[in-house]
């Protein structure tokens, strides 16, 4: 608190135990989720939290709004396994947020790749923000990571900025390269 007031960091990454990173590796491996879903006990997603919530409180810090790392999108990989791959972040961040909902805000990711238009990210903003919670999304520029996205200036971005606004959800613009 700072003279009363909450004092909100609106730019964190979230914070789990290992095996959320070993379900990601093994997705790419395995070219797909091998028919399973990534379930993490409350206890080892609190365990990872907690050092995250002690740099908070260390820092003074009320309140965090939290993201997936950008370098974690895997936006250069194919539709399906983003697709996949976006759901599986989001919901461990809701998760997150369950267990600390004085703590965390959620800010969703987007399951972005340069071969489909922003149309196709709507329907993952609106699940996040109509069921899971989350006060808006990350945003990269460039999901290709070789330059070839249309300028956030231009038409290609328009739906999903139409979108955004009507749920009153900011784009956080976070390049992951």
């Amino acid at each position: 608190m700072y003279q009363g007031k909450k004092v909100i960091d609106i730019h964190g990454h979230m914070s789990t135990p290992p095996n959320f990173r070993a379900f990601a590796y093994n997705m790419i491996a395995l070219r797909g989720m091998g028919g399973g879903k990534l379930v993490i006990p409350d206890d080892a997603m609190a365990g990872a939290s907690a050092r995250h919530l002690r740099m908070l409180d260390e820092r003074g810090i009320d309140v965090q709004m939290i993201s997936a790392r950008p370098v974690a999108y895997m936006h250069w990989e194919r539709p399906f396994l983003v697709d996949d791959w976006t759901v599986t972040t989001n919901d461990t961040i809701a998760q997150i947020v369950r267990l600390n909902p004085d703590r965390f805000v959620g800010i969703a990711q987007l399951p972005q790749h340069r071969d489909l238009t922003t149309d196709h990210c709507i329907a993952e903003l609106d699940r996040c923000v109509n069921e899971l919670g989350f006060v808006g999304a990350s945003l990269n520029p460039d999901p290709g990571a070789d330059r070839q996205t249309p300028g956030m200036d231009q038409e290609y971005w328009f739906p999903l900025y139409k979108r955004a606004q009507e749920l009153k959800a900011p784009l956080i613009v976070h390049p992951s390269l």
